[in-house]
């Protein structure tokens, strides 16, 4: 079977055409693909999530610890707009958080925080909202044990460049005060 000239050059330029976006030529070879590789993706989200996750370990590490000092907060959030929302207040600077987590250990000389699974969700660009519960275990100067159910969301701001830091922390009660007395307190 012959092929005639003008099906042969065709071919060849179509071909040509084909290699030449396959191999990133006038552009870079993301551009080539119309759709981004998935296994890439998806790691880097899996990085994303483990520096999320070791971001929030910080924090609750430095709840836990008794000598907390405004150097072990660097890192953990960004300078500035930084909030955290608790029950009716609302704390924006460092030195104000640096009081509440130290009247935390002032009112519970110890502290154990355990969370339940950790749901991080990308917001767009490069911030994620954090969903998760935790339980606060603590003894007071008494001996009484405190425990205390909570919920936090946060939002997060991670880029590929930078360690992942904490603009927003919104901390909600899941069980409530029920009273006093010579048992487990939980509020």
């Amino acid at each position: 079977m012959k092929t005639s000239p003008i099906f042969t050059s065709r071919l060849v330029l179509f071909l040509a055409t084909l290699s030449a976006l396959g191999a990133g030529i006038g552009g870079s070879p993301e551009r080539a693909s119309a759709t981004p590789d998935p296994v890439a993706q998806r790691d880097s989200s899996k990085d994303h999530e483990a520096q999320i996750e070791s971001l929030i370990q910080g924090w609750f590490a430095v709840l836990e610890d008794p000598n907390v000092e405004a150097k072990t907060l660097s890192g953990l959030l960004a300078e500035a707009p930084f909030e955290l929302l608790l029950d009716g207040a609302v704390i924006h600077d460092r030195g104000a958080l640096l009081a509440w987590a130290s009247s935390l250990r002032s009112t519970y000389p110890q502290i154990e925080y355990r969370l339940d699974p950790i749901h991080i969700h990308a917001e767009g660009g490069d911030r994620y909202r954090v969903r998760f519960e935790f339980d606060r275990h603590a003894l007071d100067d008494a001996g009484l044990p405190h425990v205390v159910r909570r919920e936090h969301t946060w939002i997060v701001q991670s880029s590929t460049s930078e360690t992942p830091v904490i603009l927003r922390i919104e901390e909600r009660p899941l069980i409530f005060f029920p009273g006093t007395g010579s048992q487990i307190v939980c509020y």
